[in-house]
């Protein structure tokens, strides 16, 4: 015995179930049901051949998602890192989540992991083994059909990208981003999501109704409502049946700004606030302002230089002299270098009900 009794992790209140796998270095990767903040959440730990702790005392999260995440099990990947994969209750059921970890304790895949399997029912029991190719196969128990429990199984290369992935794409090309991907096969009833991410923003927010064209394994989205001066990232799900599953993610797409533009306000009609947004080509001096009907100078928002770029204005209801307008439409008027754009809004004035 060359050491023994060496402590992985002595945080408060219980830490159970640890699981353990090679990191092809002489050491090992630890992974255990964690409940140091109330819920139980996914930890892990990497020990060197002397027992001696490499990653952050009392071991790194790699879920603590809400409700309770259980029975993690680990398999190397080739790389002296580990894929971990355990059951989770995030929705109330129990699904099939996953992460990879690498070597220097930094996860690679998803916040509190990646979805493996979230179909209706309860999927849980996972296990996991490498596939040689710095990948895995997970297995679980599925009751999805509400009859008697089955098994299922999927196989995920290091980057969680389904093997029936070929390639994918994406770029703009004025008027629109274009996402390309190509597949290895496919069944009959593959579905697809397109969600799209306006940075810095952090979540992603699913595109109703894409339009994808299909030509055998190829396919091809365009998206025409991106806007210049912005940058997206987008995400492909695929769908089969129940279960829905990451495909792939996009490099940040920037889309170019060659022209000005003023957009419509909104909310429309405001009440008592609203927001205008405008693009600019290049840097210019910039007045914003908002007139009645009369034509009447009722606020200024903007007079001065600006770069290029998306920008949004926010107008309070309020007159130069910081007094509520009335009701009615008002103009509000962009004018950019010699260029100016203008767009009518209706203005609701806000007012307490009374008792």
């Amino acid at each position: 015995m060359d050491w023994r009794w060496n402590a992985v992790c002595t945080d408060t209140l219980a830490q159970r179930d640890p699981q353990i796998t090679t990191d092809g270095a002489g050491g090992a990767i630890i992974a255990w049901r964690d409940g140091r903040n109330g819920n139980d959440d996914i930890f892990a730990q990497r020990i060197n051949s002397l027992g001696n702790v490499l990653w952050t005392s009392n071991g790194v999260a790699i879920c603590n998602a809400d409700e309770s995440q259980w029975d993690p099990q680990l398999a190397t990947d080739g790389s002296s890192g580990a894929i971990i994969a355990w059951q989770d209750s995030r929705s109330n059921y129990w699904d099939v989540y996953a992460q990879r970890i690498d070597a220097d304790s930094v996860v690679q895949w998803a916040s509190d992991g990646a979805e493996i399997s979230t179909a209706a029912g309860n999927q849980d029991e996972p296990q996991i083994t490498s596939d040689g190719d710095g990948g895995a196969i997970i297995t679980w128990q599925d009751n999805r059909s509400d009859a008697d429990y089955d098994t299922f199984a999927c196989r995920i290369n290091d980057y969680l990208v389904p093997t029936l992935l070929r390639s994918c794409f994406a770029s703009y090309e004025e008027p629109a981003i274009t996402i390309t991907w190509t597949l290895s096969e496919i069944d009959v009833g593959i579905r697809f999501s397109i969600l799209r991410k306006q940075l810095p923003q952090e979540t992603f927010r699913k595109i109703q109704n894409p339009v994808i064209e299909q030509s055998g394994l190829f396919f091809i989205c365009a998206d025409r409502s991106c806007r210049p001066g912005s940058t997206y990232l987008y995400r492909v799900e695929v769908q089969y049946e129940e279960t829905r599953r990451f495909l792939f993610e996009t490099d940040p797409i920037c889309v170019p700004v060659t022209f000005i533009s003023l957009n419509q306000n909104y909310p429309n009609p405001s009440n008592p606030g609203t927001t205008m947004t405008f693009t600019l080509p290049e840097k210019a001096q910039v007045n914003l302002s908002v007139y009645n009907m009369e034509g009447k100078l009722v606020r200024t928002l903007v007079n001065e230089s600006m770069d290029g770029g998306l920008k949004e204005i926010t107008w309070d209801g309020r007159n130069n002299q910081g007094n509520p307008v009335g009701s009615g439409i008002y103009l509000y008027r962009l004018k950019a270098g010699n260029r100016i754009l203008m767009k009518k809004m209706v203005h609701l004035k806000w007012s307490l009900p009374r008792c």
